[in-house]
């Protein structure tokens, strides 16, 4: 015996328009619905209810038809539950898309800085953080864009948060996250003052405490000194324990480059303190 269950959807014409499940597409869709999970990849189908890769694969095709399912990359599926009524699609939202591509990933540098509120620059690029290489994939016209993704050391995949935007559930790197990440990660990635720029504005509007915690963790040399360098080239006050730490980082004899993606030259300043050539001139930093 066939069992098929059905969602009634109400136009606000007062026409309807059905939603048909059949027991095995309603196992799949109600069940992921109840325990609100959003997104499913046809490995995940398979494994959940125990068939094939080809049946998973026809499954998620025949719901995609009906609604039920919409196709975010390949493999990877977003489900369109009953309230948002029989036409509405997930919204092409170029982070919720870009996001698809590495589930277990978040959202960083610019990117995040940008939902943080830490830069206006609009960009067409959206950088992932995620735990594999992966090759830049370009979305489709309708969404925009070029997605980045960087690869994560292990001891850096923390200091995130969850935001939701246009029906999307977006995880960021939290704003000390942003900022560290940004001095690990960031450079050459993109403009070096903008970058600088959102490393001072989250040194203001973060927690002390958790900037501290997270360049424990980090355990970063290089981060450490020119994240030091950058606070006292802004002539910021830094907490005396802040700064504690941030000099218990060795200093070599042979210093690090401020913008590790630009040539040093003889001119180059040298701060010992930090150990940092100074290859930027200080008055352009900090511009966006």
């Amino acid at each position: 015996m066939i069992i098929t269950y059905s969602v009634i959807i109400m136009h606000r014409t007062g026409t309807e328009k059905i939603r048909s499940l059949s027991a095995q597409q309603a196992e799949l869709v109600l069940g992921l619905i109840e325990s609100g999970v959003e997104k499913i990849t046809r490995s995940l189908v398979s494994e959940r209810l125990q068939i094939s890769a080809g049946h998973a694969n026809k499954l998620l095709h025949d719901l995609t038809i009906k609604g039920w399912m919409h196709r975010y990359a390949r493999g990877i599926y977003r489900v369109v539950p009953a309230e948002w009524g029989p036409n509405r699609l997930p919204n092409s939202h170029p982070p919720a898309l870009a996001l698809a591509r590495a589930p277990e990933g978040y959202l960083g540098l610019a990117t995040a800085a940008q939902m943080h509120g830490l830069t206006t620059q609009y960009r067409y690029t959206i950088w992932v953080m995620c735990e594999r290489p992966r090759r830049p994939v370009t979305l489709k016209d309708d969404a925009g864009g070029t997605v980045r993704f960087i690869r994560l050391r292990d001891q850096d995949r923390f200091g995130t948060q969850e935001i939701h935007r246009l029906g999307e559930r977006l995880i960021i790197s939290d704003i000390e996250k942003t900022a560290l990440d940004c001095l690990a990660y960031g450079i050459g990635q993109f403009n070096f003052s903008e970058l600088t720029a959102i490393v001072l504005a989250a040194f203001h509007e973060g927690r002390m405490s958790v900037l501290s915690e997270y360049i424990k963790r980090m355990n970063n040399g290089p981060l450490a000194r020119r994240f030091g360098f950058l606070l006292e080239a802004a002539n910021v006050t830094i907490a005396t324990k802040l700064l504690k730490l941030l000099r218990a980082f060795p200093v070599p004899a042979t210093p690090i480059k401020l913008n590790s993606a630009r040539p040093t030259s003889v001119a180059d300043a040298i701060d010992r303190v930090w150990g940092v050539a100074v290859n930027e001139r200080i008055e352009e930093l900090f511009q966006i």
